[in-house]
């Protein structure tokens, strides 16, 4: 079937799967609110909260006033990177709240090679509180090979058109996380697609951050993955954040992948600079490049883009307007093409997109 002609059935996918969500959602916390249970219980769930805290360090704790500033100020990084995540709709973040929480993004895309697309993303994860946060279910439309590696290449704050969006199709899983830590973690995911033949896929992926200051933050992350029509691969990717005392913030994020049917390895680094523009709006400079080790072309698409982002109506709705400009060479030889893109999109999030224990609320909230 044509990927192009079916936007209005998987809009209807995403429709069905959010009001499921929310009516879930809506139901568990009444019987929260039923049971007396609740009161006895609000040690553990302070507990669970701090463990959810995706800002906590296990190297910052004490009891004297100057621990507690030592942890302030050491917090300062990683809170500056979850507003902004928040704001731009960064797919870690949907991991890091532990919450049943999801997004959905409907947008067009102008290029001036392709003209203009229609581009559809969802995302929902649905949390298993009485398994300890452990286990975990998704449901998605996405590119497979970019959940697998696990990159972010793609989504509101990469450049599109890199990377076909024909290539998107509907994914399911199951996750399973044994080990939580404040700075590590440890997760294994078991999906298919919804299209025949079925393509099944595993992944198991090791997470983890280092503060190197009360400014700046590395994240790490090393996936391993295997999928029946590619085979296993191996990826790697690299985030370091500082945090300016504005507010704004500096991001270099890189990835790296091999696999059975690469010739090298795929490669991807975007530099991006975040600045606050006001509580509910802010705005992205990003330049970067992507391509492959091995190919006759090294680099394949250098890029410049532009990403204005607020808030509008309510605080769960996103406007984008992203301009930006590629530099594609797909011969060796040949000159660059300069493509000028456009694009325009609203985001949604639904579910409890705040999550408990997270350190840094939704903008404007």
């Amino acid at each position: 079937m044509d990927q192009r002609a079916s936007p209005f059935a998987s809009l209807a996918w995403a429709a069905l799967v959010s009001v499921g969500l929310s009516i879930s959602a809506a139901g568990t916390a009444q019987e929260l609110e039923d049971d007396p249970r609740v009161g006895t219980e609000a040690e553990d769930a302070d507990t669970a909260a701090e463990a959810a805290d995706p800002c906590a360090s296990e190297y910052l704790e004490g009891r004297s006033w100057i621990d507690w500033l030592n942890l302030r100020l050491h917090r300062t990084a990683c809170e500056t990177a979850l507003w902004f995540d928040h704001l731009f709709g960064d797919y870690r973040l949907d991991e890091e709240l532990e919450a049943t929480y999801g997004r959905a993004l409907v947008g067009v895309v102008w290029d001036e090679h392709y003209g203009f697309e229609e581009e559809l993303s969802f995302r929902a994860r649905l949390h298993f509180p009485n398994m300890e946060r452990r286990l975990n279910a998704f449901i998605g439309r996405d590119d497979r090979e970019d959940v697998l590696e696990d990159a972010q290449r793609r989504g509101t704050t990469s450049l599109p058109r890199m990377f076909d969006p024909e290539d998107d199709e509907w994914l399911v899983g199951l996750g399973y996380r044994p080990i939580s830590g404040r700075n590590g973690d440890l997760d294994f995911d078991l999906g298919m697609n919804f299209n025949f033949p079925v393509e099944p896929w595993a992944r198991a992926r090791y997470k983890h951050r280092s503060f190197l200051s009360e400014t700046d933050l590395v994240r790490f992350r090393h996936t391993l993955f295997w999928e029946r029509e590619d085979g296993w691969g191996l990826a790697t990717r690299i985030d370091y954040e500082h945090a300016f005392p504005t507010g704004s913030m500096l991001r270099w994020r890189g990835a790296g992948k091999i696999s059975d049917i690469t010739r090298g390895a795929d490669w991807f680094s975007e530099l991006s600079y975040y600045h606050r523009l006001g509580r509910r709006r802010a705005l992205a400079h990003q330049v970067g490049a992507n391509g492959e080790t091995g190919a006759p072309v090294l680099v394949e698409n250098y890029f410049v883009r532009f990403i204005y982002r607020q808030q509008i109506l309510r605080e769960w709705l996103f406007l984008e307007i992203g301009p930006g400009m590629a530099w594609r060479r797909e011969e060796p030889g040949q000159p660059r093409d300069s493509v000028p893109i456009l694009r325009f999109g609203v985001e949604m999030l639904f579910g409890d997109y705040r999550g408990q224990g997270t350190a840094a609320p939704v903008p404007g909230g």
